[in-house]
């Protein structure tokens, strides 16, 4: 795998990258389906989604390398260079409700949905217990950040045969994707969101695994911006390079 950047010190093995796929749909099948998304999406009064719309869930190594190989596969390059885009605005926005790269505004729906990662599958039906404390202490650290927007959990989602899902059950799901984490060479250390670690955003993910190091030091750069108009200018630019490559 030939990867730029951080990811250029993360040693894979890359003959269990294909075996981790089947392990990730292993542990993804066994959570229980939902319902209330999908039917509320894109109802007059429904939610619009906006779960994806102004959250960015994150994401492990491996579940990212799923949805990267299913974009390689599925996309054309210009639905890429468009992605890269997104990320790159996403990385040099401070405002914390940024919202994924992946959910397409005009349909309101996830262009991943197929490969959506752990966290889009569990929200809904994530324990109160677990999820709360998460909720309050986003609530008490955004406060003061003009135009972060927090909301709770989303009350439409259900799994369908209504069952309850307990801390036991999240946290049996969570050691499982840790051992396939583990299976491709990832060590324990580095399953965070610390610096250094491989639990990050999508649009971290994907400026990390794709870009070179002058391009990530680039938009390092953008980020310190004062204008948010001239950061979206020059991200423009920096695509339309990009882009050309692209063409070649």
């Amino acid at each position: 795998m030939d990867v730029f950047g951080f990811y250029k010190a993360i040693r894979i093995d890359s003959s269990q990258v294909k075996k981790c796929f089947s392990r990730l749909h292993n542990v993804y099948n066994s959570i229980p389906k939902t319902k209330g998304c999908m039917e509320n999406i894109n109802k007059e009064r429904g939610c619009g989604g906006w779960c994806c719309l102004i959250q960015t869930p994150q994401l492990l190594y491996s579940e990212f390398l799923l949805i990267w190989h299913y974009v390689s596969k599925n996309w054309t390059d210009d639905e890429v260079c468009d992605l890269f885009e997104k990320c790159m605005l996403n990385a040099v926005n401070n405002i914390p409700s940024k919202g994924c790269v992946f959910f397409d505004k005009k349909t309101k729906m996830c262009r991943i949905h197929k490969v959506r990662p752990y966290n889009c599958r569990i929200y809904g039906i994530t324990p109160p217990e677990e999820f709360n404390p998460r909720y309050d202490r986003l609530k008490k650290e955004y406060k003061d950040i003009v135009g972060a927007v927090i909301k709770p959990q989303c009350e439409l989602v259900l799994t369908v045969d209504d069952r309850d899902i307990t801390i036991e059950d999240t946290n049996r799901w969570w050691e499982q994707l840790k051992k396939v984490e583990r299976s491709i060479g990832i060590s324990k250390k580095l399953m965070t969101d610390e610096i250094g670690g491989t639990y990050r955003t999508p649009h971290d993910h994907i400026l990390l695994y794709n870009m070179p190091e002058n391009v990530l030091n680039a938009i390092a750069g953008i980020k310190m911006y004062d204008d948010y108009t001239d950061k979206i200018v020059t991200i423009e630019q920096l695509v339309q390079v990009i882009k050309n490559v692209f063409k070649r």
